[in-house]
């Protein structure tokens, strides 16, 4: 989901050929820190009190449970990526096709197509139901949507690869052709990825969470592949060294992907978290469609510890130590923080980061969000891990973003309802530069 920017492959082989750079992209560590067990305190928190000092002494007649960690799922179930860098249209640098499973989108086929101006188009079939503000995490946004006729209309995926046979009409009503058809029946080992498609991303809307299980790219051997447009038929990017052993194109795809958004940016009534069962001092609730899972402490308040969402057979989850405070009881001039691990199934890895919350008078309360840790991959072949030693854009670019969000009560009639201005920013101001070595 998304082009990945760039060609650097000159300059790869330079860094490769230099002995210091080779030995530190080799030997560059992956581990993780550390997740600390639930019983270990934290600066302001323990266990046996919780968040006690921070809260009012005398608690309000109401203070309703409020969860600012939310997790909307996208239904793409399967996808693939197909570059032209190296050999591009006028219009376009590659193409998407993805595959909707069904939900609020409807089920069905779209293709986006990646344009030279950092553009993306959509076309899509009919009956499939879109929303443009999502294409704002696509670079410098979406150009246009139209529905297509896909004729063909292949894209599956089985023991020997990728089998994709596209045909439509692009917005000039040129003919667009994509095909792929792998036969290579040596074993493969694919892996997960969190693709960085948030890394080029100007004024991001969310924080995208685009796990691709099982990904692998096209391979050379055994492969028909084509990308034709307008009658002419444009070079596939290969990529520059070989995975789990095989010569393979700069062509990739997951037949299995896990894609949720993170917090989107939003200015909202926020309802109370609704519970769903108390059994001292464990506590559940559901907000917005997001399970979350909290504790009851000796003062009283609930501090929520886990948030979580289903998507398609999958959970996403965000785990904090220690526990968000009862947000609605803090007492004015406090400050609480921690750190939050988001994880799925275990070849996905996670994506680490600090959260903050900050109480005001008036009953304001700011919160920030912060992905400081990057993404740590899951278990992965040595070519995968080479391919995230030397581009730091796999890992490093979710540290780039930063969610700000101001909570205020909505009155005494809101039924404990908050409003809720919130926002995704670019802590670098630009997007990342790094660029996947594929030439």
């Amino acid at each position: 989901m998304g082009r990945w920017p760039g060609v650097v492959g000159v300059g790869v082989l330079a860094v490769v050929g230099a002995a210091g750079v080779l030995v530190g992209i080799f030997t560059r560590d992956f581990s993780q820190e550390p997740w600390p067990p639930t019983e270990e305190s934290f600066e302001g928190w323990s266990p046996e009190e919780g968040w006690s000092a921070h809260y009012r002494a005398d608690p309000a007649p109401d203070e309703p449970v409020l969860s600012p960690f939310h997790l909307v799922p996208d239904p793409i179930g399967s996808l693939l990526l197909a570059n032209v860098e190296g050999d591009p249209d006028e219009v376009y640098l590659g193409f998407e096709p993805q595959w909707f499973t069904g939900g609020w989108a409807g089920e069905g086929l779209v293709v986006l197509g990646w344009r030279t101006d950092g553009r993306v188009d959509v076309f899509h079939e009919a009956g499939i139901r879109l929303d443009p503000e999502l294409y704002r995490i696509t670079g410098e946004g979406m150009h246009r949507m139209a529905e297509r006729e896909f004729r063909p209309r292949t894209l599956e995926f089985g023991p020997t690869g990728a089998h994709m046979d596209l045909g439509f009409d692009d917005l000039e009503g040129r003919r667009v052709e994509l095909f792929v058809r792998e036969t290579d029946p040596r074993p493969r080992r694919p892996f997960g990825l969190l693709a960085p498609v948030g890394g080029a991303a100007v004024r991001p809307p969310a924080l995208p969470l685009v796990l691709l299980r099982d990904f692998d790219f096209v391979r050379r051997r055994g492969t028909e592949i084509r990308l034709i447009i307008d009658g002419r038929q444009h070079d596939p990017d290969p990529l520059v060294f070989p995975m789990a052993g095989a010569r393979v194109w700069f062509w990739r795809y997951s037949p299995r992907s896990v894609v949720v958004r993170l917090n989107p940016e939003d200015r909202v009534l926020a309802e109370p978290v609704v519970p769903l069962a108390a059994d001292p001092p464990a506590w559940s609730g559901s907000s917005q469609g997001t399970w979350v899972d909290g504790v009851v402490g000796p003062h009283g308040r609930v501090e929520l510890h886990r948030f979580a969402r289903g998507v398609d057979g999958d959970t996403v989850m965000v785990a904090l130590h220690p526990p968000l405070p009862h947000l609605t009881a803090l007492a004015p001039g406090s400050r609480a923080h921690g750190r939050f691990r988001i994880s799925s199934h275990p070849s996905l890895g996670t994506v680490d980061g600090e959260w903050t919350v900050a109480a005001e008078t008036g009953g304001r309360i700011r919160m920030e969000l912060i992905p400081t840790g990057g993404w740590s991959p899951g278990p992965a072949p040595r070519s995968a891990n080479l391919l995230f030693r030397v581009v730091d854009l796999f890992r490093g670019w979710p540290a780039t973003y930063r969610w700000e969000a101001v909570l205020e009560t909505a009155g005494p009639h809101a039924g404990g309802s908050h409003h809720l201005d919130a926002r995704w920013i670019r802590t670098d101001g630009e997007p990342p530069t790094d660029a996947v070595p594929h030439r």
